[in-house]
């Protein structure tokens, strides 16, 4: 966002992931981003900048694929 309230792009690309994300989820106070991949058995971690931008901080991988079916709660 811009410093005057207008959404601006940051960039085309703004993370990659493994393959095929199904689910994302923000942690409470926003700093964070986790996506969720049911085809690769994998979880990818982002900080979240000040601006929106995303850096990839980890991917934690080994879990069953087709097994992880989302992240929020129900």
């Amino acid at each position: 966002m811009d410093r005057d309230g207008t959404i601006a792009l940051v960039s085309s690309v703004a993370a990659t992931t493994s393959a095929g994300p199904q689910d994302m989820a923000l942690s409470g106070d926003g700093r964070f981003l986790l996506a969720v991949s049911r085809a690769s058995g994998a979880i990818d971690a982002f900080r979240v900048g000040y601006d929106g931008s995303l850096t990839a901080i980890g991917t934690t991988t080994g879990l069953h694929a087709g097994s992880v079916f989302g992240l929020a709660g129900n």
